[in-house]
């Protein structure tokens, strides 16, 4: 008898925790609230063709996502068994949303919903979440059938303009022009040897996304990375789960909903670094797919302690080499969308300039720092001429005739890097060196064997053009 009683009250405890993610609440279903898409009214009704109104939670005010997608010709499909809506996928539905010339109201009820912490919401086959303007993760509601997003969610989605007309109790629903031609991937990475950066910029690449470097207020140093040093600062780190190591700049994500993120493995895990990031908040309520370089070890140790940030929505990533056909063939295989026109808007956004020289052009993509952006406003006014020396037997060196914000770093320079060197002169490699310089950009239509023909070995005159 005792074991019966044991194994039913096992049951009822794994029943139990099985829900444990969804709760009834208290909500307002709101029949006075009005809804205008770019300017005329509307009203949702649902698969029964029964007339559904908005809701509001804590706040905030919810709409019927069915009737939504209704509205701008997405498909929809419920799928039960996995408990997920599949926005972009399924049947197209015209019939939840009409438009009406005076839409009828009605006496508000309180009334009982589900938050419904167990569904998921697919977008093109990613699975999204939301968050509201503080970072904090919203859930969507559950009633009569219907499944409700916040507006501020159904925003993220479709990319739309939404505000609130309190003194006439309507939310108005307009296209966004900027967020329709918004990239909204973002790739964001940690690189001290290189590897981890050069897998980032095949990414960005493929994507046509824009990209962002974390970049430590200490910069590390080969002596830091010893593997089989202990009281070297990386092990330390990696030792020491509450290490946190500074970042040195701001990273500004808030307007992309899939972020890439990208490390080295340090111990079998990512840098204490990455964690500082996480615990900004920024990545919360995002989609993030994560990705790593290592010699031998692979990406599940790292995805455990990123998993551990529950406010994320983590996909499982991978361990990669610097193959770029590897790479690519990775990214293409997650099928993230991004439109043709997100990726003519990121190129226009890559700063980019020429540099002819011995009649010849070389097409120059620019890092994103102080120094290029300085660079470009100063091309905007014309041409720069500059008289480059040869020195070395690695690289063209001459005068500016003006200063730009230097941000010194020890660096290994490959064939095809510009630099700007002790502030106010440029140097363009076509052999490697080592040195203290601020890294301007690469030059990406020459092979080094092409640029080392077209520099020759004497002196040479650079002329910088937009």
């Amino acid at each position: 008898m005792k074991r019966i009683l044991f194994a039913i009250l096992m049951i009822l405890a794994t029943f139990s925790l099985c829900f444990a993610q969804s709760e009834e609440v208290e909500a307002l279903l709101n029949k006075q609230i009005k809804v205008t898409y770019n300017g005329e009214y509307q009203e949702f009704q649902n698969v029964s063709g029964t007339r559904v109104y908005p809701l509001s939670y804590e706040g905030t005010t919810y709409l019927p996502i069915r009737s939504i997608s209704s509205l701008f010709k997405s498909k929809i499909k419920w799928d039960g068994a996995s408990n997920s809506v599949y926005i972009g996928d399924g049947e197209l539905d015209t019939t939840s949303s009409k438009k009406v010339v005076n839409p009828s109201q009605g006496t508000n009820e309180n009334i009982k919903v589900l938050l419904n912490k167990d569904i998921k919401i697919y977008y093109n086959n990613q699975v999204q979440t939301f968050a509201d303007a503080n970072g904090k993760v919203v859930y969507p509601l559950s009633y009569n059938g219907s499944t409700y997003l916040p507006v501020r969610a159904v925003s993220n989605l479709f990319n739309l303009k939404i505000d609130w007309d309190g003194p006439n109790n309507t939310v108005k629903i307009s296209k966004d022009e900027q967020a329709q031609i918004e990239n909204k991937i973002a790739v964001v990475y940690f690189s001290v040897t290189g590897n981890t950066k050069t897998v980032a910029e095949y990414i960005k690449e493929e994507l046509g996304a824009d990209i962002f470097e974390i970049i430590p207020k200490q910069e590390y140093v080969d002596a830091d990375l010893q593997y089989n040093d202990r009281s070297t600062r990386a092990t330390k780190e990696q030792d020491d789960k509450n290490a946190r190591p500074e970042i040195k700049n701001d990273i500004d994500i808030s307007k992309y909903n899939t972020i890439l993120l990208g490390y080295p493995i340090w111990w079998g895990d990512c840098p204490r670094i990455i964690q500082t990031f996480i615990e900004t908040g920024k990545l919360n309520g995002k989609t993030v797919i994560p990705f790593c370089t290592s010699g031998s070890s692979g990406i599940s140790g790292s995805e455990s302690t990123l998993k551990s940030y529950k406010d994320v929505n983590w996909i499982s990533g991978k361990r990669l080499t610097t193959s770029k056909n590897e790479v690519t063939n990775w990214v293409k295989g997650l099928n993230l969308s991004i439109s043709n026109e997100a990726k003519e808007n990121n190129n226009l956004s890559v700063n980019t300039i020429k540099i002819e020289v011995n009649n010849k052009e070389l097409l120059v993509e620019l890092e994103n720092n102080e120094a290029t952006k300085e660079l470009v406003q100063k091309l905007s006014t014309g041409n720069v001429v500059v008289n480059a020396k040869e020195y070395g037997g690695f690289e063209k060196v001459g005068p500016l005739g003006f200063s730009l914000t230097s941000d010194d770093k020890n660096i290994s320079t490959k064939a095809g890097d510009i630099v700007l060197y002790q502030g106010n002169q440029i140097s363009l490699f076509y052999n490697s060196n080592s040195w203290s310089y601020t890294k301007l950009g690469k030059v990406t239509n020459m092979s080094s064997e092409e640029l080392k023909n077209t520099l020759g070995s004497s002196d040479v005159t650079l002329t910088l053009k937009k």
